[in-house]
């Protein structure tokens, strides 16, 4: 399927849902960096 068969609204969408994702990951990755968000995640497992 190519791209031209897609309308315009759909690729913004799909470029939003991949920005909110990638936003998404950072923050998680953000969070385990912490010392805190850590220890939090190590007594959870």
């Amino acid at each position: 399927m190519t791209a031209q068969r897609y309308p315009a609204a759909l690729r913004l969408l799909a470029h939003e849902l991949a920005h909110v994702v990638q936003q998404a990951h950072d923050a998680e990755r953000h969070c385990h960096d912490k010392p805190a968000g850590g220890l939090r995640w190590a007594r959870r497992q």
